[in-house]
């Protein structure tokens, strides 16, 4: 069995998300490195900013489960702003503030970068497969052929699809991230 591994479920929809997850597709790549932006000095073990990234306590989590197929790509902290949402009630129903105009990407884009949160946030790196297979078709097609690939590639726990930039993971991968990580990733069945 296949999973697709997924961030945390995070209330008040694309402001969650985004105060969770932070950007990284919205700028380019440099030399093949992902260009973060987000809100600090808190950042998630675990987020997925346009690519799953982990914190220094993320990536030991991660390698403590010693998944076969993964690498660690360093992350561009392009954009850290400083914004204490974390000790806001989660179980509110709006957060406590909203950007200016309106939208969730201005909890970033609004404020200026800070050295001082960047360097509170520590180093942090992108999982990266080994595989970034490009999978065709959509639908069933493209889930037979994820299936298919983790039943044709037993000496891989996880690929990326290189075209919709998912992340998948076989059931035992799954496991065990679920075990280290907890309620910080969901897993969904392929």
């Amino acid at each position: 069995m296949a999973l697709r591994l997924r961030p945390r479920r995070m209330p008040w929809g694309d402001y969650g998300n985004i105060l969770w997850n932070g950007m990284g597709r919205h700028l380019p790549r440099i030399r093949g490195l992902m260009q973060l932006e987000r809100t600090g000095p808190f950042m998630p073990p675990i987020s997925e900013p346009g690519g799953f990234v982990v914190s220094a306590e993320g990536r030991r989590l991660w390698e403590s489960v010693n998944l076969r197929g993964v690498d660690f790509r360093n992350v561009r902290k392009a954009r850290i702003v400083r914004l204490d949402w974390h000790d806001w009630d989660l179980d509110a129903p709006e957060p406590r503030e909203y950007p200016r105009e309106g939208e969730p990407e201005g909890y970033i884009l609004n404020r200026r970068h800070s050295w001082s949160v960047s360097r509170q946030l520590g180093p942090a790196w992108e999982i990266w497969s080994v595989d970034t297979t490009e999978l065709s078709g959509g639908g069933d097609e493209r889930m037979r052929a994820i299936r298919d690939h983790f039943a044709g590639n037993a000496e891989l726990d996880v690929f990326r699809d290189g075209e919709w930039r998912a992340t998948y993971c076989s059931d035992k991968a799954g496991e065990k991230l679920a075990r280290v990580f907890g309620d910080l990733i969901r897993l969904e069945a392929v």
